[in-house]
């Protein structure tokens, strides 16, 4: 199979006056009229996006709420989930290997970024206050945003860099606790935070890249055999690094088993739908509106969901990552 064009064709049935070519040549649609319900239906598969992974995020957290008796309890869950995704993917793929050298060398890097991310995120916060981890790591998202632009042309206006400073507020405040927190950091508190950091950035910008080169080719394929690279790393970690079992017994029941579907179900729609949509949108734009409308999604749950109280840090919460989605969107 030959390595897949990114060049629009000559016959493309959207007028060219509708393109804007990046410098990689491949066309993302601009605001016209005729083709703004294209907008809009990536606009709502980036909030749908945003709930599927706030879907994995909550289960993943009952998970650690109501049933981790240790690290090595949290690593066979993170395996058991990634391990569904791999072959729900590969089944959907047809087991279809990937086509081209650079196809290969972007799954394993998205596999090595998944691994990386994964532990850093599941040790971070046992080393170190869990407020100033979470806002560190949000800032990731820089990361996809400054590709996007030297690489791929992408430009931000005066209000998209506005928006920005909104979601950056939006991601501080769902990251502070009720309570300053007084936590020791630990040395490898930093290791886990940078690791947490690179791991969720780089992954974003090699889907993006995927996303850019393939323009939809072979997705289920490069995302089936980047999970299933990393479930084999975690599968390995857990007798490595949370090899040695908890004093008190670690149980596995229908929760457990119920919580992984739903786990790898978030986990699934999540990457399909940014490998999807990395394509035909802007990252500069794609990854903002998807952390934003996470952020405001995790705070309405917990308030509807979960009864907890819509204080004052909430609503502000709500209101900035309300604004930031919209301005972004402009």
């Amino acid at each position: 199979m030959a390595e897949h064009s990114v060049f629009p064709k000559k016959d493309c049935p959207i007028p060219q006056q509708t393109l804007l070519t990046t410098c990689s040549g491949f066309p993302t649609i601009a605001k016209d009229k005729k083709y703004s319900g294209v907008i809009a239906l990536n606009f709502a598969l980036i909030l749908v996006c945003s709930l599927t992974a706030t879907v994995s995020s909550i289960s993943i957290r009952l998970f650690q709420q109501k049933l981790q008796k240790s690290l090595r309890h949290l690593y066979v869950f993170q395996f058991s989930y990634t391990l569904i995704c791999a072959v729900v993917y590969l089944i959907m793929a047809e087991f279809r290997p990937l086509h081209g050298q650079n196809a290969w060398l972007l799954a394993i890097a998205f596999a090595a970024c998944l691994s990386v991310c994964t532990i850093g995120t599941s040790e971070m916060y046992l080393h170190g206050p869990m407020s100033l981890s979470s806002v560190i790591v949000s800032c990731n998202i820089l990361m996809p945003i400054v590709f996007g632009c030297v690489f791929y042309n992408e430009t931000l206006k005066a209000v998209h860099i506005i928006g920005c400073l909104f979601l950056m507020a939006t991601l501080i405040l769902s990251g502070i606790g009720p309570k300053e927190e007084k936590k020791e950091i630990r040395p490898r508190w930093y290791l886990m935070v940078a690791m947490a950091f690179l791991g969720n950035g780089f992954g974003a910008v090699v889907l993006n890249a995927y996303g850019k080169l393939y323009v939809g080719a072979g997705n289920n394929a490069f995302l089936g055999i980047s999970f299933l690279l990393s479930a084999t790393v975690l599968f390995f970690y857990i007798f490595l690094a949370g090899g040695k079992k908890s004093e008190i017994k670690e149980t596995y029941p229908p929760l457990f088993f119920l919580l992984i579907g739903i786990s790898a179900a978030g986990c699934f729609g999540t990457n399909a739908l940014l490998l999807h949509l990395t394509g035909t949108t802007p990252a500069s734009i794609l990854y903002p509106v998807y952390n934003g409308g996470s952020s405001v999604m995790v705070c309405a749950i917990s308030c509807l969901v979960f009864r907890e109280p819509m204080n004052r840090k909430k609503l502000l919460t709500v209101l900035l990552g309300v604004c930031a989605v919209v301005l972004l969107n402009l």
